[in-house]
């Protein structure tokens, strides 16, 4: 059995930045919501402005966006699957 180096270097990479990239996000999410907290006035306005722009959001439009993103990565999925698979 060969083992392609390469192919677990990858791998593991991906499964690397995955890990950072989700250990960030939740580190900014805490962090911002520390910011917005609080009960001054600009704390106040911000967070209003914040709701403001989420309810704002047409949803019918970000709907079909987020559909035709996840019939891109299916695609691309696919061609992964067909690439290796080749």
């Amino acid at each position: 059995m060969e083992i392609d180096i390469f192919f677990l270097f990858r791998r593991f990479l991906i499964l690397l930045c995955s890990v950072y990239t989700v250990l960030r996000f939740f580190q900014w999410a805490k962090n911002f919501s520390g910011v917005i907290a609080g009960s001054e006035k600009h704390k106040q306005v911000l967070r209003r402005y914040l709701a403001l722009q989420i309810f704002r959001i047409r949803w019918s439009k970000f709907h079909q966006q987020l559909l035709q993103i996840a019939a891109l990565v299916v695609i691309l999925s696919g061609l992964i699957l067909l690439h290796g698979v080749m």
